[in-house]
């Protein structure tokens, strides 16, 4: 393998969330990448831990957008990393839920059992980062691999494939993986 074909590798982090321990704030969102350059091809490997909780999809969104605005590689053009890279590969605790209306036990139940009966395509239709992409608010022009497995979030510990009912929130796929082609 001829490794001199791979060059150009820096690393940026931006964060995102803070939380205050005991009068100490400390960075708990955000994210860091990894850009080389792979003969003439830039790719940037980001990894990334957004806002958790049903709720907080704006502040996901919000995440997403500081991210790609002001993660710290050095760009002597001021490019954000959606125009700086012709590859992307996002991945992380993007936290993305199933959404449900009121987030009751009831609604809980029922998405817990269209999951345990592979009732996917309905999880699927009520899924977060679906829906903001499809109205363009982040991710708009990111790629993905099929969702065609169980959700992820929340298993029971050592009680698989029980799910775990944390405040209501649905089986959900929240750590994914992306790819942006340039």
């Amino acid at each position: 393998m001829n490794y001199n074909l791979c060059t150009n590798c820096e690393v940026g982090q931006k964060a995102t969330g803070f939380k205050v321990v005991e009068g100490v704030q400390f960075g708990n969102k955000g994210g860091v990448g990894c850009g080389i350059k792979w003969n003439d091809t830039t790719i940037c490997f980001l990894n990334t831990h957004l806002s958790a909780g049903q709720s907080k999809v704006a502040k996901r969104i919000s995440h997403y957008q500081q991210i790609v605005k002001d993660l710290d590689f050095k760009d002597q053009l001021g490019r954000d990393i959606l125009h700086r890279f012709h590859h992307i590969i996002w991945l992380g605790g993007l936290n993305f839920r199933v959404d449900t209306e009121l987030g009751t036990e009831k609604e809980y139940g029922y998405c817990a059992a269209l999951a345990k009966e592979g009732r996917l395509d309905e999880l699927l239709a009520r899924d977060q980062l679906l829906r903001v992409k499809a109205r363009g608010l982040c991710f708009e022009d990111f790629m993905e691999g099929p969702l065609d497995f169980t959700p992820t979030y929340r298993w029971k510990r050592k009680r698989f494939p029980e799910f775990s009912n944390k405040k209501n929130q649905p089986p959900s796929w929240c750590d994914r993986i992306l790819e942006f082609l340039n």
